[in-house]
């Protein structure tokens, strides 16, 4: 008995851990603008939010012990069960759960919850299981490396872009607006505009604020033995962001995508090479609220301007980004900032 408590009193701090690396959402610019400026729309932003939060949350503390440590407890086959129903209790989507039931009197809403954790955790369970057996199957081996010196940096770029969250909610705004754009009868142009604001300034902007925040201390001196000057560097990392954007945005409005995303990585130079924060993978990226004061009405600024007065607005917007690259990437090569 002992020993079963032992494990789940580890168990727990996993949750906690967990509970406080997700809370990184709170310096999001999807968070940020979703519940606080984006007003007619925050009840939708809200609601997706919510939906992405669910997964990560949702994920049971078991699988932060590798199977040939479950191999070495002493345990039987009924002490393994109680320490999974212990961790299921302890997932904080089910106390949550636990509570609109207890004390809300919402039992449909409350069953509707458990019954989403116990959906992705089934999940998790069978995509482990399919990885474990076809290693070569992951998504992530499919990105394609690219050619020259930076195309490594690039391709690992695009990597870390795919394993944050950020990426997810942009691609279900994009997919909702490209559903909208094709099957509604009388789309309003517009539409197509602030849907790509939304996927580059709320949904992808704080990425560009922590470009090095997945490679870490030991990723960034790789970096900074490649025979790469910084201005170069960033331009790799900028190369992966922008492919991204392309993607997401060229069925919606490609040139308010390229604009408003050349205005957020200028200004997200400055926290990337200045102040690094480390990141998470399958988390929503943290960046910094003053840093978005300032990022997201310059995005959208450059981005209505391009898409209603004239595509002539890009030219500022590309001088904006190439002297923040060059300046930067000064920075990165002279201070070394990141160092240590």
């Amino acid at each position: 008995m002992a020993g079963l408590r032992a494990i789940l009193t580890a168990l727990a701090r996993v949750t906690v851990r967990n509970v406080r690396s997700t809370g990184s959402f709170q310096e999001n610019n999807f968070f940020i603008l979703g519940c606080v400026l984006l007003v007619q729309a925050g009840w939708f932003l809200r609601a997706l939010l919510g939906s992405m939060l669910l997964l990560p949350l949702s994920t049971s503390s078991t699988r932060a012990i590798p199977p040939v440590r479950w191999e070495l407890f002493p345990l039987d086959s009924r002490e393994q069960w109680l320490i999974r129903a212990g961790a299921l209790l302890l997932n904080p989507v089910v106390v949550t759960a636990l509570v609109v039931i207890a004390v809300m009197r919402q039992l449909k809403l409350g069953l509707a919850l458990v019954a989403a954790v116990l959906a992705a955790q089934a999940a998790a369970v069978i995509y482990d299981r399919f990885i474990q057996a076809r290693p070569s199957m992951r998504p992530l081996r499919f990105v394609p490396a690219f050619p020259g010196a930076a195309g490594r940096i690039i391709q690992s770029s695009l990597r870390q872009l795919l394993s944050v969250l950020d990426f997810y909610a942009a691609a279900v705004i994009s997919g909702l607006a490209l559903a909208y754009r094709l099957f509604a009868p009388f789309p309003d142009p517009d539409a197509m505009m602030g849907a790509t604001v939304l996927i580059v300034v709320a949904a992808l902007g704080t990425c560009t604020q922590c470009l090095f925040g997945l490679d870490g201390a030991s990723g960034v001196e790789r970096l900074r033995l490649m025979p790469l000057r910084g201005w170069r560097i960033l331009l790799a990392k900028d190369a992966a962001f922008l492919l991204v954007v392309a993607v997401l945005t060229g069925p919606l409005s490609a040139i308010t995508g390229l604009a408003s995303a050349l205005a957020a990585l200028a200004v997200g130079h400055h926290l990337s090479v200045l102040r690094p924060t480390p990141q998470q993978p399958w988390r929503f990226t943290s960046g910094s609220l003053a840093v978005m004061l300032l990022q997201a009405p310059l995005s959208v600024a450059a981005g209505a301007a391009v898409y209603r007065d004239s595509v002539w607005w890009l030219v500022p917007a590309v001088c904006m980004w190439a002297v923040s690259t060059a300046v930067y990437g000064w920075i990165w090569d002279e201070d070394e900032p990141l160092r240590g």
